[in-house]
């Protein structure tokens, strides 16, 4: 199983994001509930850091005891995980924690630090941070749930292809449309 570290972005941007890792393992560091609990009354997010908040408490409500992980009702037996504690002895020190993206890759440097063995990937939609993440050798990836393809997009900037038909093949398109609209409107 893979370990994905949930950025603010993610969650804001989808409230069902949590959902959407398969059989993985989803982290939330307890400071991104903090960041999202300030954007509550934010007149463009604050439906989804509600939304989300609500997600979560509904989550923790069906959870056996604080010290175990929540299944995520996804059909793939996906794990969530609030974590803390982590931040990174070795974290640079001109980078302040007091930032939250710094402090998100101290939490991600932490945790490999006490669990060396775990591949751990932070998802973000912040470009910046992923650089700062590769930078620091921290595995990232964007949230690619609402991705389009770049083959999709390019197919919009096709030249429009003409297709030449003689008469009787238009007789017969347009008869067979006729058909199958009377068809249905009997039905």
């Amino acid at each position: 199983r893979q370990a994905y570290v949930l950025d603010t972005n993610v969650l804001l941007h989808d409230p069902s994001s949590i959902f959407r890792f398969d059989e993985h393992i989803v982290l939330i560091p307890l400071f991104v509930l903090d960041e999202i609990d300030s954007k509550k009354s934010d007149p463009v997010i604050g439906y989804n850091a509600r939304e989300i908040s609500h997600k979560l408490e509904h989550l923790l409500d069906k959870r056996e005891s604080p010290y175990h992980a929540i299944q995520i009702p996804n059909g793939k037996n996906g794990m969530l995980f609030f974590t803390n504690g982590y931040m990174s002895n070795k974290f640079p020190s001109e980078l302040s924690l007091s930032y939250k993206d710094n402090a998100i890759l101290s939490h991600l440097m932490g945790m490999k630090e006490a669990f060396p063995k775990r591949h751990f990937k932070l998802v973000t939609k912040d470009r910046n941070l992923r650089i700062k993440s590769s930078a620091l050798a921290i595995p990232n990836q964007d949230y690619l749930h609402d991705k389009i393809s770049e083959e999709y997009l390019a197919s919009f900037f096709q030249p429009v292809k003409e297709i030449h038909l003689d008469e009787e093949a238009v007789s017969y398109t347009h008869l067979r449309a006729h058909e199958t609209v009377l068809d249905l409107v009997c039905r």
